[in-house]
This record gives C-alpha cells, structure tokens and sequence, in this order.
C-alpha cells in the first residue's frame, strides 16, 4: 500500500509541475523551445507514472 500512496503522491507533484508549465506557457509572449521540452517532460512523467503504477498493481495482482 505504501508504493501506492506514494506513486500518487508523486503524480500529484507532476501533474503540479505541469499545470505550472502551462501557466508560464500562457503568460510568455511567444513560445520557446524549452517550453516545449518542459511541456513534453512533464506529460511524459505523468503518463510514465500512470503505466508504472497501474502494471505495478496488476503485476502485484497476479503474483500474489
């Protein structure tokens, strides 16, 4: 249950980062490449941290 508790803890801190990204993206008067990158980053994080936990409790499932 604690790596659970923990991946959402995670996942709230990344979905944070990102809504944080999107503000500045917002607010700069023209997109830059590093805008991007963060942007990319960070959706990639959220989706990686959503796959891992899911396989994690399916595969804990299934073995146990």
């Amino acid at each position: 249950m604690g790596f659970f508790a923990e991946s959402l803890i995670y996942i709230l801190v990344v979905v944070n980062d990102l809504f944080k990204i999107r503000r500045n993206w917002r607010e700069s008067p023209a997109s830059h490449t590093g805008q991007v990158l963060d942007h990319t980053a960070a959706l990639s994080y959220v989706w990686g941290t959503i796959v891992f936990t899911v396989g994690t409790i399916c595969l804990l499932s299934a073995v146990g």
